[in-house]
């Protein structure tokens, strides 16, 4: 070879060493704190000591690993990885920006305020991950945010959230950066906004002390594990959307929810929705108690929007009250319920806008009206153990269907009132078994036990209905008007049971080919309570196997009797029975007329006995 190629050769060689040396990242070095200054300046060669061998770094910087062996108070650097021995604490300084990245062990906090307003603030670059033990102690005056796109913390110990007591400023500490938590985040204070995304690994904690008020602004997925875990009287405010895990919330007294969509959520412990705020709960849980906040100064509403499926656990309770609102947030949505939906006022309110419940609801459980001025704009679905309950002397209006497998009842207490559109299908209507209940509406095949009152001015229509119990109707008031019974298909009076009518009430056809099978009692009397007494009515085919019994009156009836072998009609002592169509009676039927009674009428009496008074006329 010449010497000329050598040259050249050499020439290449040392160029490349050259651009080697310049592009390659500078050696990470290993630091001790020693504060030999005596001051918090991070880019002090005088408070390092550089532990690596043959290191020429003075203070750390990016790719640097920093131990502390003593406490120290430091900022304005940066460093990947920390190192704060057992019983010792690095605290950033106040007034300061410092840089961290890497694995964190031993305990990292924040110096406050002094004189001026102040914030100590810790950027994150890259991934900062808090080890097993090691713990992020963020106060009043402290910032974390992201000073690298795409920065974010692991935490494996814990991150806590506590105001100190010693700021001049207390500017309210703030946390930005992405988190995935397999350890424990923890508000032991009031004040925080936490304005960043939290995942919840295996084991993640996202705690909120006893009293304790914090924002959440981002998202918490919980969907690999994980909880949040609320104590009594705590606020979660924000979390705009929790997804998966649960809420564990107060064991005694309540938290307090709001602002937060729950997707695939399990509720347990004892919480309520804030008033002037809303909940949205997408394929949750209910396990335990979930109340509503009641206004304040101002009339404001306690609103939970439901979407997909809300399930009402056994065990679990809704707990509505006079400011309360469910509604249908997506197209679909429904509730099934195992455990309780209760409905009563709280007496706390300064407005009571009313209770609204307007949600499509499947009950395999309790849903209990304890108290008045409730709304139900909704179908219900029972289940054969579902039960629709309303307390003795409470008002409801259910404007919607309640649709009733064998076993599922709609039970109505002494005094109660149900109004609204109501259409009872099948199973059980439980009125009171002392006293009476009033009720009005549609009920198909269904059987009436207990004692109730078709209330005045109001209908109600039944269709091949049986009442094994006694149906009155009310009278007049101030105006003239009538309580109207519709009967359709076939209306069934047990053996045992009684259809009662009295001066303003009237029995109709509401569909054609309507008819009665009685084979308890159908009577009549005054009671003396009318403003009008417009006369009594009844106008439907009836079959009579047991006592049509016109007591006290003038009873009206345009229609056909058919008497079975023991079916009776009887007219009491001074009684009219106007009558304007054919009584047919079978061998051993009978009309009983008493002392001073009256049969009135185009009556035409086929068959049978008409056994008249055995003294007077």
């Amino acid at each position: 070879m010449s010497l000329q190629r050598k040259s050249v050769s050499r020439s290449i060689l040392s160029a490349l060493l050259l651009s080697t040396s310049i592009i390659a990242p500078a050696a990470a070095d290993d630091f001790t704190w020693t504060g030999g200054s005596g001051n918090e300046t991070w880019n002090d060669a005088g408070n390092w000591i550089n532990d690596t061998p043959g290191g020429t770094a003075t203070f750390p910087g990016v790719g640097d690993s920093v131990t502390f062996n003593v406490s120290a108070t430091v900022g304005g650097g940066t460093a990947t990885g920390v190192v704060v021995g057992n019983g010792e604490t690095l605290l950033l300084s106040n007034g300061q920006s410092t840089t961290l990245e890497g694995a964190v062990s031993g305990l990292v906090g924040f110096e406050t305020s002094a004189p001026t307003a102040s914030r100590a603030d810790l950027g994150v670059r890259g991934t900062l991950t808090l080890n097993n033990g090691a713990e992020l102690a963020v106060n009043e005056d402290a910032r974390v945010f992201i000073a690298t796109s795409g920065a974010n913390v692991i935490n494996n110990g814990t991150v806590s959230f506590e105001n100190t007591g010693t700021s001049t400023a207390s500017l309210g500490g703030r946390y930005q950066v992405d988190t995935t938590n397999a350890g424990l985040i923890d508000f032991i204070s009031s004040g925080f906004v936490f304005d960043a995304d939290v995942t919840q690994d295996v084991g993640g904690l996202v705690r909120l002390a006893d009293g304790v008020s914090t924002t959440i602004i981002g998202a918490i997925d919980q969907t690999l594990g994980g909880s949040i875990q609320l104590g009594e009287n705590s606020v979660l405010i924000g979390a705009s959307n929790v997804t998966g895990g649960s809420i564990d919330m107060a064991s005694t007294g309540n938290s307090f929810l709001g602002g937060s969509t729950l997707n695939g959520v399990t509720l347990t412990g004892n919480g309520i929705i804030n008033n002037a705020s809303s909940i949205t709960a997408i394929d949750s849980t209910v396990e335990g108690i979930l109340g509503f906040g009641t206004s304040a100064a101002t009339a404001s509403r306690a609103d939970l929007g439901i979407g997909g499926t809300l399930t009402i656990a056994n065990g679990g309770e809704l707990a509505m009250n006079e400011d309360g609102r469910v509604f249908v947030s997506s197209s679909g949505a429904g509730i099934v319920n195992d455990g309780t939906i209760s409905f009563q006022n709280t007496g706390t309110t300064t407005a009571s806008l009313g209770g609204q419940f307007n949600v499509g609801t499947t009950n395999n459980g309790l849903m209990d009206f304890l108290s008045s001025g409730f709304l139900v704009n909704t179908n219900i679905t029972q289940g054969a153990n579902g039960v629709v309950r309303l307390a003795d002397g409470i008002t409801t209006s259910i404007n919607g269907t309640v649709n009733q497998q064998a076993g599922g009842r709609v039970e109505l207490g002494t005094g109660t009132v149900l109004n609204g559109g109501v259409t009872v299908t099948d199973g059980e209507v439980r009125m009171a078994s002392t006293g009476e209940s009033i009720f009005r509406g549609t009920f198909n095949d269904v059987t009436f036990t207990g004692s109730g009152v078709i209330e005045n001015s109001a209908s109600a229509t039944i269709t091949n209905g049986t009442i094994e119990g006694k149906i009155d109707f009310g009278t007049s008031a101030a105006t003239a008007s009538r309580a109207d019974l519709g009967v359709g298909g076939v209306l069934s009076v047990a053996n045992g049971g009684e259809l009662a009518l009295n001066e303003d009430s009237r029995v109709f056809v509401a569909s054609s080919g309507a008819n009665v099978v009685n084979d308890g009692t159908i009577s009549f009397r005054n009671t003396g309570t009318t403003k009008a007494s417009l006369g009594g009515q009844y106008n439907v085919s009836t079959t009579n196997n047991g006592l049509i019994n016109v007591v006290s009156g003038v009873m009206e009836s345009n229609t056909n009797v058919t008497q079975g072998t023991n079916g009776v009609l009887r007219v009491a002592d001074g009684a009219t029975y106007q009558n304007n169509g054919t009584v047919n009676q079978q061998a051993g039927g009978r009309i009983e007329l008493g002392n001073g009674s009256s049969l009135t009428g185009s009556t035409n009496v086929v068959g049978g006995d008409v056994q008249m008074s055995t003294v007077g006329q």
